[in-house]
């Protein structure tokens, strides 16, 4: 599994400066490397019990598979006390696809046609290059899709439900992921596309 244990990387060597959000497998915070002054996620998540932190370990093992431009960057990791884990990874300054969904509805405006055909094509090269490795990341939706940059790159990230594929099997045999994704968000973005879609789904991708 992951080595998350390292005496060079520890909590003060960063500032954080404010909450960006929590969700079930922790928070996260925009935060300061004190030595190098680079601007980072630092997600913390509480690990009490067994299953949790080998989930944890997990997600760090298949992150630092990863590197490529339409998924979150992961940085490094380490350990605080005997529960809480640390994962450091690239910030998105433009924030989620969740966020501008939700404020093209507040304005009653739509994204245009060219945006969210980049948006989804960018989906669909980061999600074609984890299966390459085997990797799924199962809990694929609008709050995991982050933006950043002023022609909003995107960055997938939150690969805390994902999974290495057995290289025996083609599929998985369990599913995992958020049960409920708000329809109105879902809907109005493949409006968007007109009549044309990719369908990925949250539980599989």
């Amino acid at each position: 599994m992951a080595q998350i244990e390292q005496p060079s990387l520890s909590l003060n060597k960063f500032q954080r400066n404010r909450k960006l959000g929590e969700g079930f497998q922790g928070s996260a915070y925009l935060a300061t490397n004190n030595d190098t002054k680079q601007i980072v996620v630092l997600k913390e998540i509480e690990c009490s019990v067994e299953d949790k932190k080998m989930r944890v370990e997990q997600e760090i093992e298949n992150h630092k598979k990863i590197s490529f431009k339409y998924i979150v960057q992961y940085y490094d990791s380490f350990k605080d006390g005997e529960n809480k884990f640390y994962i450091v990874a690239e910030y998105c300054d433009k924030g989620t696809l969740s966020d501008l969904i939700n404020q093209h509805i507040h304005r009653r405006t739509h994204v245009s046609e060219d945006e969210a055909w980049s948006i989804l094509v960018q989906l669909i090269l980061g999600v074609n290059y984890m299966h390459s490795l085997k990797i799924c990341h199962r809990d694929l939706k609008p709050d995991n899709i982050f933006l950043t940059g002023n022609n909003l790159e995107v960055r997938i990230g939150d690969l805390g439900f994902s999974k290495m594929l057995d290289p025996q099997r083609s599929y998985l045999q369990s599913m995992l992921g958020t049960p409920i994704i708000e329809d109105k968000s879902i809907s109005y973005f493949w409006r968007c596309l007109g009549n044309w879609s990719y369908n990925v789904s949250p539980a599989h991708s």
